[in-house]
């Protein structure tokens, strides 16, 4: 994919990412992280992105992996409770 088709589909592809990101429960800021994230990683991708259709399923996997990952490095163990 070419920079300037990149850069014709990267709105709507961030704010994809964010809706999803939000969808996984994200706050605003942890979202807007995870939309960047997105970005990022499909910016480094670009080669190898045949078209528009490719870029959108892209960005809803990683949306989805990154807002997972996120749950679990935030995620709070509760101790377990002995019954004896």
């Amino acid at each position: 994919m070419e920079q300037s088709q990149f850069e014709h589909i990267a709105v709507t592809l961030r704010e994809k990412a964010l809706s999803i990101a939000q969808r996984y429960g994200m706050d605003a800021d942890e979202a807007e992280d995870c939309a960047q994230n997105v970005m990022l990683k499909l910016w480094s991708l670009h080669d190898d992105i045949t078209d528009s259709c490719h870029a959108e399923a892209l960005v809803t996997i990683l949306s989805r992996n990154i807002s997972i990952d996120s749950h679990r490095r935030h995620r709070i163990t509760t101790p377990v409770e002995l019954q004896w």
